[in-house]
């Protein structure tokens, strides 16, 4: 059970969002009301410095550092759990990858992220669009080999951060590429990043702008995406006839392997990237 941690948004509203806060309300020593939490509360950073300001004194300070220091990830419902990157399957995974959600808070700010709409199955050591093809272990690649549920992340043309996600089990390195997603959070923060007036599907389409927009580096190469900085949440199961399968993008020199059909894109979605 999480610790007790003072919450300034439910004492103007217990609901919000249409989601009770789960667990016992108490009454902490400064007045502030309290949950010994079930589950995770949603707060934004925003909304809990906000109110703090908004209750002035060392009081409402006292609260806001209670809810950061406990405060987990926790934006649109669970977090994906080891045991779904680790399924044998990467062409499975990278297929249930697509309607899910990815998130990043960089430095502990503000939450950014949103639906991923595309991704690429990359097979290990068989498959000749891998890094990993013919068993490469390098220092680069060497994060591929450990259990799935961690982020690989490298630089393409030496310009480009690009993220991927560990698969399968340690030893064998299986890795999906996020290529785009659907921007839901912290959009403001994203148009930032990426040095854009306003938004449109360039913001997030394609891996190198989605990689910049989340604040994502090759510093966070295997990083546990369990944590609080980048994780991935459940949203939704799409239909088999959702989904759109085609061949990988710049993989050309890959032989017959680029003729497989590991890039799933959401079939409806105006955000996957442009490419062909």
């Amino acid at each position: 059970m999480n610790q007790p941690v003072a919450c300034l948004w439910c004492l103007s509203s217990p609901d919000y969002g249409g989601r009770k806060h789960r667990g016992k309300l108490y009454r902490s020593s400064i007045g502030y009301a309290v949950h010994i939490f079930a589950e995770p509360c949603d707060l934004s950073a925003e909304v809990i410095r906000a109110k703090a300001e908004a209750r002035k004194g060392e009081e409402g300070s006292f609260a806001v550092q209670s809810i950061m220091r406990h405060r987990p990830a926790y934006v649109v419902g669970e977090k994906l759990t080891a045991a779904f990157f680790q399924c044998p399957d990467v062409v499975r995974i990278s297929r249930d990858l697509l309607g899910q959600y990815l998130f990043t808070r960089i430095g502990g700010q503000v939450v950014t992220g949103g639906r991923i709409v595309e991704t690429e199955a990359y097979a290990g050591v068989t498959d000749r669009a891998s890094h990993a093809y013919g068993d490469r272990r390098t220092r680069r690649t060497a994060v591929m080999y450990e259990a799935g549920g961690v982020a690989y992340v490298y630089l393409c043309y030496g310009l480009h951060a690009l993220f991927n996600i560990v698969t399968g089990a340690a030893g064998i390195p299986l890795a999906v590429l996020i290529r785009a997603l659907e921007p839901t959070h912290g959009i403001p923060v994203m148009l930032k990043r990426r040095h854009k007036a306003q938004l449109d599907r360039t913001l997030t389409a394609g891996p190198g702008a989605l990689t910049q927009a989340l604040g994502i580096t090759v510093l966070h190469s295997g990083q546990n995406l369990q944590g609080n900085e980048i994780w991935l949440e459940k949203g939704v199961k799409l239909r088999p006839k959702q989904i759109l399968s085609t061949t990988r993008i710049g993989v050309d020199y890959a032989g017959a392997d680029a003729k497989l059909p590991w890039r799933f894109r959401v079939r409806a979605s105006n955000w996957t990237s442009l490419a062909e």
